[in-house]
């Protein structure tokens, strides 16, 4: 039984990006975010993009986001 995901949204800026995360600007302030979180719906991806993030929302719970 797979239970489908839920997802979070931010509007943030993508300032540096590694193979595996991107540093993303959320409200003024710095998160590393790992690529896995990130949703195919989000349109920012890599550095430089600026826009919406979608983030699974385990992850935006975990760290404070919400």
């Amino acid at each position: 039984m797979s239970k489908e995901k839920e997802y979070a949204e931010f509007s943030a800026e993508c300032i540096v990006e590694t193979p595996q995360a991107l540093l993303v600007i959320i409200d003024e302030k710095k998160h590393w975010v790992p690529k896995s979180v990130v949703s195919d719906d989000s349109t920012v991806q890599a550095q430089g993009d600026s826009g919406v993030l979608v983030v699974e929302e385990w992850f935006a719970t975990k760290e404070g986001l919400e």
